[in-house]
């Protein structure tokens, strides 16, 4: 049976099985719900219209606005894309990678989307008893060297973890388990707009004491910009009530959307710092209710605030969120995609329609504008590499680390290179549209309309998501993916470096045209140089394809594989490791090793 039918029977049956329990328990607490909501409303409708005074202490913070402020990126700028589990696999052998090559500390930042951003978030906020190397996995730099089973070599062995390993992320996670999850939580009382986050709370974070649902944490930069920043204004807080990352970290941006209206495809960019959350550019009367958008970020401890008060210079006083702005709630709202197709591919009762996450927002470009609450999407609904982020900063060498699951293949009816949407839309174009069941029915590349308004034509409805992605030339994506296909006929990495590239200006990303460095692309895909090491026991069961261990490996799916096997993590790890590390010249750019060409991007 097609894994993916067999998935969404198995959620299906799920979902059936705990409806009854919904209802009954509705039923019994329709009178108390409806009081208590009653009184929130009554509660709320005070708090909007009563701004914050300064004897008000307790119901209120001071957060500090950064009107248009622009990071210039110093170091290198490195992207993990989203994909779920399969991300975050392919990000913690990336890491280790880097790490191994000693050159973590000279990243500027990691831009992160939906399951990059699990990844890059716990590395980030990673607890100080946690060990990196526990955490992230020993580099193998030989693939002969990897057993299907233990031998009493824990490095080596596939079907086994380091303490605290990030993988047990992936093993944890389930469409089905967080469905059954979801449903339990809601007849507990949790807020159905709360349930995404709070599963990413106890699946992904949790585990490395970065989640507590007791005591829930903001997350600050360090305890000096706190000193500077936070508790100056507001001596109630202490450090203690804040995350702080790991000593060495760069600066993480984790990227997510706003979305005026729940299901449009008018999304608008956010992103959330150790420092800052919100909108850079502005976007005045350019939403579906005409309101003000961006224009500036503000302190991440108050995002999620309303009514606030007249500024008083680039300070204002905001009525306290009802929830705390956490890591695992910037992290939910990156991966909301995953809540949106649990919702439509399931028969949910109708009162757990909403499990996508809503949060207050005012933009910093009107502040007299009430907050309203807006819906958020998934980071790679819009942007699905994280580049823009590092674009919008004009760093000047980006290491763009794709971890997505289609294969860069041959499409022979159009004679043309079949890639990711995620890259494609970065050039322009339209993603690759598949027309029927038949290997060969697709529709031949298409750029998007120049200029393009709502409403212009496009292949389908939904590409125009991604009708504002357009940041390098059109002109060169037909080159590039022919590059990329090469590489992939000659077994080895798919790695290209790109020089001396035109950034376009981009005003919906709120990026400006400059002349980027230096680009690397290391894109997920099959790797014969790396499977040909392999022992054989691995070997026949990556060849078995379903009915193996390593069904779709590499390209595990988003959704149908949410939940993998430590086997099937650590595959993919160590691969994607060995990407970063190995001394491969398979196809390579004047014949150097891989790791020559990331340490390249240093100098």
């Amino acid at each position: 049976m097609d894994s993916n039918i067999l998935t969404w029977a198995l959620i299906g049956a799920a979902i059936g099985a705990v409806v009854a329990l919904i209802i009954q328990q509705r039923k019994k607490n329709q009178v108390n719900n409806q009081n208590a909501a009653n009184q929130q409303d009554s509660a709320a409708e005070t708090s909007e219209t009563t701004p914050p005074t300064s004897s008000d202490v307790k119901n209120y913070y001071t957060v500090n606005m950064y009107k248009e402020y622009q990071s210039t990126g110093t170091g290198v700028g490195v992207a993990f894309s989203g994909g779920g589990s399969r991300s975050l696999s392919c990000t913690m052998g990336q890491l280790r990678g880097l790490k191994h090559l000693g050159k973590m500390g000279e990243v500027g930042a990691i831009s992160a989307v939906s399951g990059g951003s699990w990844a890059s978030s716990l590395y980030t906020y990673l607890p100080k008893h946690i060990d990196d190397d526990n955490f992230l996995g020993t580099p193998v730099g030989n693939p002969a060297e990897l057993t299907l089973l233990y031998h009493g070599e824990v490095a080596t062995a596939l079907d086994r973890f380091s303490p605290h390993n990030m993988g047990q992320v992936a093993t944890n996670l389930g469409v089905v388990k967080m469905a059954a999850r979801a449903v339990e939580l809601y007849v507990e009382g949790v807020p159905a707009d709360d349930l995404w986050v709070r599963m990413i709370g106890e699946y992904v974070f949790a585990p490395f004491d970065l989640f507590n649902v007791g005591r829930p944490k903001f997350f600050t930069e360090s305890l000096d910009w706190f000193n500077t920043h936070i508790q100056h204004n507001n001596p109630e807080l202490g450090i203690g009530d804040f995350y702080v990352p790991k000593k060495g970290r760069p600066e993480l941006i984790v990227n997510f959307n706003i979305s005026p209206q729940e299901g449009s495809d008018q999304l608008f960019p956010m992103e959330s710092t150790q420092k800052m959350a919100g909108i850079l550019p502005a976007y005045p009367k350019s939403d579906l209710n005409n309101t003000d958008l961006g224009g500036g970020y503000i302190d991440p401890f108050g995002f999620g605030s309303r009514n606030q008060s007249s500024p008083s210079g680039d300070l204002i006083r905001v009525v306290k969120p009802a929830n705390r702005f956490s890591v695992h709630t910037v992290s939910g709202l990156s991966s909301a995609a995953f809540a949106e197709t649990l919702l439509q591919a399931t028969k949910w009762p109708e009162e757990v329609q909403s499990i996508v996450s809503k949060e207050y927002y005012w933009p910093v470009m009107n502040t007299a504008q009430p907050s309203q609450k807006y819906h958020f999407a998934d980071g790679g609904n819009l942007e699905d590499t994280a580049i823009a982020a590092l674009l919008r900063r004009k760093f000047s060498s980006i290491i763009a680390f794709v971890n997505g699951s289609t294969p860069i293949s041959w499409d022979e009816k159009n004679q043309e290179v079949i890639v990711g949407e995620q890259i494609a839309v970065l050039f322009g174009y339209q993603p690759k549209t598949k027309t029927g069941f038949m290997e060969e029915d697709y529709l031949p590349w298409e750029p998007f309309p120049e200029n393009y308004k709502p409403g212009d034509k496009l292949q389908k409805a939904s590409y125009a998501t991604y009708a504002y992605d357009r940041v390098f030339d059109p002109a060169l994506f037909k080159d590039f993916t022919m590059e990329l296909y090469k590489l992939v006929q000659k077994g080895g990495t798919v790695m290209w470096k790109m020089e001396n590239l035109q950034v376009m200006d981009q005003p919906h990303l709120g990026g400006e045209g400059y002349t980027l460095d230096k680009l690397l692309w290391i894109i997920n895909s099959e790797v014969k140089a790396f499977n040909d090491k392999l022992e054989e026991e691995i070997k026949l069961e990556i060849d078995a394809g379903d009915l193996g261990a390593f069904a779709h490996f590499p390209y595990y799916e988003t959704i149908g594989q949410l939940h993998l096997t430590k086997s099937q993590v650590n595959l993919l790890a160590h691969l994607s490791c060995w990407n970063v590390i190995s001394e491969n010249v398979s196809g390579n750019q004047d014949g150097k090793y891989n790791k020559d060409i990331v340490l390249s991007m240093f100098d």
